[in-house]
């Protein structure tokens, strides 16, 4: 259940720092975020299912502080089982500890990730690749294709570990009327800062997407539907209450909202049936006044 007064910013940003692709990175090539290069900016890091996990894998292969990756010296990096339950393999070998070496591949349960030195400029590919494939370019949320793809491998987790998961649709009201009123770059101004104060109340393991024009989704594993409503009312009035100001004009902007989880099916639902229901009560919010949350 979300925590009143939890912000957690999502591991996800559109554009690395300069400095950050200097630095040595794990490259996820097997896992949710294929493609993914987390930058390792600590003298120690931690790797494992725990949110108090510096890089965070939702799995129940994965234990909690599942393994430290250690910067020793200068370009000397070390990595160390944890007493985790399912061990540390590294170019399949199980280990306990070792000194990485560029190119090393490392496989944590259902995971796998190659380590990058510093300054290795693959690093810098394989980010801008992954942007390019799996962002929405303006607001920096997720693309459609992305988003679904995740859905799907959220609900394939729920039927084989019995987990919660919810989804809530927003909808930017009146959004035509912006365009046409302010024009449409001050629209765009308005869907990124939109989007900016979805990213900033959300977890590291919660996935915000752009699935339309104005329409945003966010996928919120191991979350029962009282803490997605909880979620979903917060960003109700925290947009309510934002000044979307472009060009010295205050815009007024609502959202409307639909909720679903898991307990809202007798089986486990397909991606379709989950996505509908939820569309359903975003259109009843949207026919009974718009600015509100529905879910059942």
């Amino acid at each position: 259940m979300y925590e009143e007064g939890r912000t957690v910013i999502s591991k996800n940003p559109l554009v690395k720092a300069k400095e950050e692709l200097s630095l040595a990175h794990l490259v996820e090539i097997k896992g949710n975020d294929i493609g993914y290069s987390f930058p390792i900016n600590k003298d120690l890091v931690v790797v494992g299912r725990s949110p108090e996990s510096d890089l965070m894998l939702l799995s129940d292969s994965i234990s909690r502080k599942h393994m430290i990756i250690t910067k020793k010296s200068e370009g000397d990096y070390f990595l160390e089982d944890n007493n985790s339950t399912n061990g540390i393999y590294v170019n399949n070998i199980k280990v306990n500890s070792l000194a990485l070496r560029d190119g090393d591949i490392i496989n944590v349960g259902d995971f796998g990730f190659k380590f990058l030195n510093e300054n290795n400029p693959e690093a810098r590919y394989h980010q801008e690749l992954y942007n390019l494939k799996n962002f929405d370019s303006l607001t920096g949320a997720y693309n459609k294709s992305y988003f679904e793809a995740r859905l799907n491998q959220e609900i394939e987790r729920v039927n084989r570990y019995d987990k919660e998961l919810s989804f809530i649709i927003l909808d930017i009201d009146f959004f035509k009327k912006v365009n046409d009123t302010y024009g449409h770059t001050a629209g765009d101004y308005v869907l990124k800062d939109f989007a900016g104060i979805i990213k900033k109340m959300i977890r590291k393991t919660d996935v915000l997407g752009r699935v339309g024009g104005e329409e945003f989704a966010i996928l919120i594993p191991e979350t029962a539907k009282i803490g997605a409503v909880i979620l979903a009312e917060k960003l109700r009035r925290l947009v309510e209450k934002n000044k979307f100001e472009f060009k010295n004009q205050i815009i007024p902007i609502t959202v409307s909202m639909g909720v679903v989880s898991i307990s809202n099916f007798e089986i486990i639902p397909t991606a379709h049936d989950f996505v509908e229901m939820a569309d359903k009560l975003l259109y009843l919010a949207k026919r009974e006044g718009r600015n509100q949350v529905r879910y059942l």
